[in-house]
């Protein structure tokens, strides 16, 4: 009885010990989660955390967030290892899995980084924290790579609706995500979830293309004023005047530039741009240089009012500024394209950088474009050839850009045809719709205004109208369409 008395004060006192252990190394943890919050990373203090004889008996989530700022703080080739054990732990936070998606992002491993936002919502079910996907930048990355995956794509949409993300930057809209799930939730007649989808959808642009196509009937018949496009595009004005008024960037000063140009108000557009171009620096959400996407959007603000060669002065100016510190080729196609608009073709065409310069698809496809148009203007039909093959050959990496070659050198017939292909294209036949809009138009450049007067040939063109009938209808709008498009 003595001897059993005596073993179970000794287990006792043991326990007792035991427990003081964790108590302590539970206090130092919560030291060292303060010193992240106040910036300070201190990867010795996390390791003696991890060897410490007591680390089993943490909770689970305390486990995890050793792990978590281990991989943080020390990093290197452990640090996917730590991330790893993070998330093994039983109440992992969604912060781990969502290190494992942004991990799975940058290897271009798209199924796994599905899995993992999978993941990342239900350890925010089991935890009751925040859905964490970390940066969001990887979620618009991974939506893009699955453009070609619709399945993939669906897994993304839901489980970013069904964790009830937004992103984290006040000025992003993400409202192209949701109008895309309300149409998958459509035609699996999941009307309900639908509508509620679609009260996610704020931005103007993407409230249209919805109004426009047959498949949203379900939805903007039944609900006509949720669909008002003219009211969303005063408010988004408004919230991306608050958003910029506030932002530690000035990034926003170009999307409120946009919204004024939308509305057809210019001179408040021109103020803006005056205001922000006073400023002393402009950087973008990187801290980068970026005064020559101001300067680009004063250009068009004057290019809109019929200042021509103010415009262009003012985008030759833009041009000369280096792009995201490097080499500017987007100023170079924009100034490009208003010289080719009041006429000034040879000028275009040097300003271009060439066809096998350091470009992605799409930008290489206007830089063709513009080719096309400034070369068969001069009568150059080598140069013109050899563009317009550029862009019949890469079409699908920009579509606008290959019709405005063909509208350039006269070619409606061609053009055309891509629209009727284009509204026949089950899951965009919305923009093309869109794009065939009558919208407000202002003081136009002479080459300009020719290349209007080609497409409108297209939009009364009796098969054209014929197949927009079967897929939607088209409006008159007082918005000016050349935010949206590049021709109208």
């Amino acid at each position: 009885m003595i001897g059993a008395l005596v073993a179970t004060l000794c287990l006792g006192s043991a326990a007792t010990a035991a427990e003081n252990d964790s108590a302590a190394l539970a206090q130092r943890l919560e030291a060292g989660l303060r010193h992240i919050r106040d910036g300070h990373c201190d990867g010795a203090d996390w390791t003696a955390i991890a060897q410490d004889a007591a680390f089993p008996k943490l909770s689970s989530a305390e486990r995890a967030a050793t792990y978590i700022n281990l991989g943080a703080c020390i990093g290197g080739s452990r640090q996917h290892e730590w991330r790893v054990l993070a998330s093994k732990e039983p109440d992992a936070p969604p912060l781990a899995w969502g290190l494992l998606f942004l991990e799975a992002v940058d290897r271009r491993d798209t199924q796994e980084a599905l899995s993992d936002l999978e993941a990342d919502r239900r350890a925010a079910a089991h935890t009751g924290e925040a859905f964490d996907v970390v940066n969001d930048d990887g979620v618009y990355f991974l939506h893009n790579r699955l453009k070609d995956d619709p399945a993939s794509k669906r897994r993304l949409l839901a489980v970013l609706d069904e964790s009830g993300w937004t992103p984290a930057d006040p000025a992003a809209d993400p409202s192209y995500f949701w109008r895309e799930y309300a149409g998958m939730l459509l035609r699996d007649h999941r009307a309900s979830d639908a509508k509620r989808v679609s009260a996610k959808v704020t931005h103007p642009r993407q409230l249209l293309l919805m109004r426009l196509d047959n498949d949203f009937e379900p939805l903007t018949s039944a609900d006509p004023g949720n669909f008002d496009v003219a009211y969303a595009a005063y408010a988004t004005l408004e919230r991306d005047r608050k958003t910029a008024t506030t932002a530690a960037n000035d990034m926003g000063a170009y999307q409120v530039i946009d919204d004024l140009r939308l509305l057809g108000r210019l001179d408040d557009a021109l103020t803006v741009a005056d205001a922000t171009l006073a400023k002393a620096k402009i950087i973008d959400d990187h801290g980068q240089d970026y005064r020559n996407w101001i300067e680009d959007r004063r250009a068009y603000v004057l290019f809109d009012m019929g200042q021509f060669a103010e415009a262009i002065a003012t985008e030759e100016a833009a041009a000369k500024l280096t792009e995201r510190g490097g080499l500017n080729v987007s100023n170079a196609i924009n100034l490009a394209g208003m010289l080719n608009g009041v006429g000034q073709h040879a000028e275009a065409l040097a300003v271009l950088p060439p066809l096998d310069g350091p470009l992605s698809g799409y930008g290489a496809m206007w830089v063709a474009a513009e080719r096309a148009c400034a070369a068969n203007a001069l009568s150059n039909a080598p140069e013109t050839d050899k563009a317009l093959a550029f862009t019949a050959a890469h079409a699908g990496d920009n579509r606008n850009a290959r019709v405005k070659a063909l509208l350039c050198v006269g070619d409606v017939a061609a053009a055309r045809q891509i629209y009727l292909e284009w509204l026949q294209d089950r899951d965009d036949h919305a923009e093309a719709l869109l794009q065939l809009c009558h919208f407000a138009s202002g003081k136009r450049a002479p080459f300009d205004a020719t290349i209007s007067e080609r497409f409108d040939k297209i939009r009364s063109d009796p098969a054209v109208l014929a197949e927009v009938a079967k897929v939607g209808h088209t409006e008159n709008l007082p918005l000016r369409g050349l935010i949206w498009i590049d021709f109208q």
